[in-house]
């Protein structure tokens, strides 16, 4: 065969039906992907005519597969950090503060695949590689809430609490830090575009790891300034007021939020 011929006009690909040529494209590479990377390796196997003809077979395939398929194999076989198995290059990003995650993502679109993957928040809860993070109601915005982060020594926007509106203002409430997360419960929801203030049971959680809120289960009674403890990974709530009892409540709840009830 003409060697100098499969490689200035692709002669193996062009005599295929054009159903074929991606399959052998995709044959060919995986061919190549375990072929030996030495020279003393291909001299013992390889005869010069073999070589030849693998040396005209890989021009032909840089030349001819497709762009996307180059692109999805460079993103399969990278690693997150060179010389490390993915699962402890994963753990070795958990053990970073949150506060450096923008940064992180601007290394490389692997690194910012793997901080928002599951894997990542599930590796962070579990081994409690939360920090300490301070949470603030800001006066500029009622209902935005800002962290700061001390080990980056960074102050942090969090997402609009959900059912808020700029117009909207929280008071009255109780907050806790739980299992990692950070629960604001009860107080009035003021609505200053409808002027109106009511008492609320609703209970919000906000997991840093997912960098989200989520609406959990309701208290029973609505109340404003009452009191809330964690004892053994449990929220105890127990008195304060609402409309139908203005002089105070006298009843207490408890919140599992392993079971969300």
């Amino acid at each position: 065969m003409d060697y100098s011929r499969v490689d200035r006009e692709g002669f193996l690909f062009s005599s295929l039906p054009p159903s074929s040529r991606k399959g052998a494209v995709l044959a060919l590479l995986l061919l190549l992907l375990l072929l030996p990377l030495s020279e003393e390796s291909k001299h013992q196997i390889w005869t010069p005519g073999a070589t030849m003809m693998m040396g005209c077979v890989k021009r032909v395939i840089k030349a001819r597969i497709p762009c996307w398929i180059c692109a999805f194999i460079r993103r399969t076989c990278e690693t997150i950090i060179p010389g490390l198995p993915d699962d402890l290059a994963l753990r070795c990003l958990a053990k970073i503060s949150h506060g450096y995650h923008g940064l992180l993502e601007c290394v490389s679109k692997k690194w910012k695949r793997a901080i928002r993957s599951m894997d990542y928040a599930h590796i962070k809860a579990r081994e409690r590689w939360c920090g300490d993070w301070l949470f603030v109601l800001g006066a500029d915005s009622p209902a935005l809430w800002h962290a700061y982060d001390p080990d980056a020594d960074r102050w942090h926007p969090l997402p609009r609490m959900p059912g808020f509106t700029d117009d909207d203002e929280l008071c009255r409430f109780s907050c806790v830090s739980v299992s990692n997360k950070f629960l604001v419960i009860g107080g009035c929801h003021i609505s200053h575009s409808e002027k109106r203030c009511s008492e609320t049971r609703s209970l919000m959680v906000f997991d840093p790891f997912k960098k989200q809120w989520k609406v959990a289960a309701n208290m029973q009674t609505a109340r404003t300034d009452f009191a809330c403890a964690v004892i053994s990974d449990k929220v105890y709530v127990a008195g304060g007021s609402n409309s139908n009892s203005p002089e105070g409540l006298a009843t207490a709840e408890v919140y599992d939020p392993d079971a969300d009830k």
